[in-house]
């Protein structure tokens, strides 16, 4: 079974992807990534045995396709965010809140934020854009081998999960990798943008560029410093880009301090200074 929402057809190399199971993102065939060539098509399972789904995250392009999977005729597509049917709860008093308490997160936040737990022990997340509209949802476990999954509802904007106090604009923000690392960055009184991963496009930073911030601070994984670097470079006409190499992951910090301690200061002689 082929369903897809564009003319274009996955390449023999994505389909060799679905072939071999392989989980990761490549060149949309639709768009190519836009003008700066990123590798905006994730290509995952779904729920369903047997089907795969390629989509791609540009606003621009929403380019998706199913392969795969029943042959059945399929209802009209529902907004990804809500992929899930079975009833969530809230966190507080169950084992995600023992999950979440190594990384200082306060369970009483997470619930206002609106993360729940869903069937199976899942930590569901919804994505915020810096309106507080839902345009996503995130669910991970914390059991080993981890298995996180984002769904994205809205393409309109950029794919970004915002923990941002508006009143603060104009000052620093912290770009990171995931939602928990920008949500214990949040519960130390610094602004925190969550990438959804390590792809820091054009269209985000105008966002974030947009929102006030002009001090922007990239605090990625260690193992992918050198993509913070490069993004320094990339988008110093932005405002004052500063890359960060951390001793750990911000959500692995223990004291707000430290944290905090980030983004008061800006490295002596820094190009972007």
């Amino acid at each position: 079974m082929i369903e897809t929402n564009d003319r274009h057809t996955l390449t023999p190399d994505i389909l060799r992807m679905v072939e071999s199971g392989i989980i990761g993102r490549t060149l949309c065939p639709s768009c190519g990534g836009g003008s700066t060539s990123e590798r905006s098509l994730s290509v995952r399972p779904t729920d369903v045995p047997g089907q795969w789904k390629a989509s791609c995250w540009r606003s621009t392009c929403g380019f998706w396709q199913i392969v795969g999977g029943s042959t059945e005729p399929q209802a009209a597509q529902q907004p990804e965010a809500v992929y899930f049917d079975d009833s969530v709860r809230s966190l507080v008093g169950t084992t995600i809140e023992e999950d979440l308490a190594d990384y200082c997160i306060d369970p009483h936040t997470a619930d206002r934020r609106g993360w729940r737990v869903a069937s199976g022990g899942r930590l569901v997340m919804p994505v915020l854009d810096r309106h507080g509209s839902q345009i996503g949802t995130t669910t991970r476990t914390f059991t080993k081998p981890k298995q996180v999954r984002t769904y994205k509802s809205d393409h309109s904007c950029a794919y970004l999960d915002w923990h941002c106090d508006p009143s603060l604009a104009g000052g620093p923000v912290l770009i990171v990798e995931d939602q928990i690392s920008a949500l214990r960055a949040s519960e130390a009184g610094v602004n925190a943008i969550a990438l959804m991963g390590t792809n820091l496009t054009p269209e985000a930073m105008t966002e974030i560029s947009d929102a006030g911030y002009a001090l922007i601070y990239i605090a990625l994984d260690n193992d992918v410093f050198q993509k913070s670097l490069d993004y320094a470079s990339k988008y110093s006409h932005y405002g004052t880009v500063v890359p960060l190499y951390l001793p750990c992951d911000i959500k692995s910090f223990v004291l707000d301090s430290a944290i905090r301690a980030l983004v008061h200061e800006i490295p002596p002689g820094f190009p972007n200074e």
